[in-house]
């Protein structure tokens, strides 16, 4: 998108500091310069004085490594501060919910997440049609990663015939590719999923639009 000085707000905790860390990493190579990173600005009276540093600084957007229900208050009390300033997060916001709790406030937001409806595997796009029969809704991110899980374990016990932590952890490293929602998969030595697409996506006139 061409923003060449960002700032990085997170949550504090392993995933906020993680993903910020992932975030500031992958900038580097890019060569996007992070002219502030926090945490921790409890109240809009505390953002208002960050962000009257960072307007000196002159940033071009903001990178949060938030989930919810804390993640719609900070959008919320930026948004009365800064009206325009592009958002950028990650996967922590991807709720059924956001654009219900956001309203306007997500207006031109970009999040990352794994999931695109419009790119469904045969596993997915039967989950999908079951999970509309049974609740009226679509599926999000966290009902089919939850799915997915319960799937790859019932996997796991089925292949080694056994519910030993190690066990099943020495499978799951050395295992073919498998079938999940999103596609085949493996997972590394260390336990890492490798496989997955990560996607953008725009919120738009009140609507998601995936973007390339």
């Amino acid at each position: 998108m061409g923003y060449q000085k960002m700032v990085v707000y997170h949550e504090d905790s392993s995933y906020g500091e993680n993903l910020a860390n992932a975030y500031e990493n992958a900038a580097k190579g890019m060569r996007i310069t992070i002219v502030d990173r926090v945490s921790g600005l409890s109240n809009e009276q505390a953002l208002k004085r960050a962000h009257a540093k960072w307007q000196a600084l002159d940033y071009e957007g903001i990178f949060l490594g938030l989930n919810m229900p804390e993640g719609a208050e900070v959008i919320k009390n930026f948004r009365k501060i800064d009206p325009q300033t592009p958002i950028l997060t990650g996967d922590g916001l991807d709720v059924a919910n956001l654009l219900q709790g956001l309203a306007a406030n997500a207006e031109g937001m970009v999040i990352a997440t794994s999931y695109n409806p419009n790119e469904a595997s045969p596993v997915l796009a039967e989950f999908q049609k079951r999970y509309r029969q049974k609740y009226q809704k679509e599926p999000d991110i966290w009902a089919i990663q939850g799915y997915d899980s319960l799937r790859l374990l019932a996997y796991l016990i089925e292949e080694t015939k056994s519910v030993s932590p190690r066990v099943l952890a020495e499978k799951l490293r050395s295992m073919e590719p498998w079938d999940s929602c999103f596609g085949k998969i493996t997972f590394n030595s260390s336990g890492e999923v490798k496989g997955r697409k990560i996607y953008q996506k725009k919120v738009v006139q009140g609507q998601f639009q995936y973007i390339n």
